[in-house]
């Protein structure tokens, strides 16, 4: 559960400070947490971990963070939870900007005072290939990330899918200043 996180009581604090003393929010990573809190949208669990770098498609080119933005693009993806897309469809006030199997991956308000990045668009060439390594070693149950390494061989370098996911931030921080 959200509540059960050690530091959820501060995260809480500062979403509701922001949404007075900020032009725009991005939740990065967090997006499932500020989700919930702001509008009770739950998480659901997943048959199994989401892992890999998969394939985005825009639903709102022309609007912003996805202005410029292609079509199709990729982002990283770790995760044992979704958002749960019924309780979703009862904010009319949010609306899906990329979507992948059928799933929201970023979300805004009309306003763009608040977007949701429930992926991982963050992380470097290396982040996945280090969780896998570190879950590997433990002996932990891990499957190789889909779609990363190439020839799905972890001794092989990940292939960088990321640079245009800068264009994502860019836009973002220029429509606020």
């Amino acid at each position: 559960a959200f509540e059960d996180v050690d530091y959820w009581d501060e995260f809480c604090e500062i979403v509701d400070w922001s949404q007075t003393h900020v032009f725009s929010t991005m939740f990065l990573c967090w997006g499932a947490w500020g989700l919930w809190h702001l509008y009770q949208i739950p998480k659901r669990q997943l048959g199994a971990k989401l892992f890999g770098v998969f394939q985005q498609l825009s639903l709102r080119r022309v609007q912003l963070p996805h202005q410029r933005l292609d079509e199709v693009h990729y982002m990283p993806h770790s995760r044992h939870a979704a958002i749960d897309t019924t309780e979703l469809a009862k904010h009319p006030e949010l609306h899906v900007l990329s979507e992948a199997y059928e799933r929201p991956r970023t979300l805004a308000t009309r306003d763009f005072h608040e977007v949701y990045v429930t992926g991982h668009f963050e992380y470097g060439r290396d982040t996945l290939a280090d969780e896998f390594w570190r879950d590997f070693h433990k002996g932990l149950p891990i499957r190789v990330p889909e779609n990363y390494f190439p020839d799905d061989d972890p001794e092989k370098q990940p292939v960088f899918t990321g640079a245009r996911m800068n264009l994502l931030y860019r836009n973002w921080l220029n429509w606020i200043y």
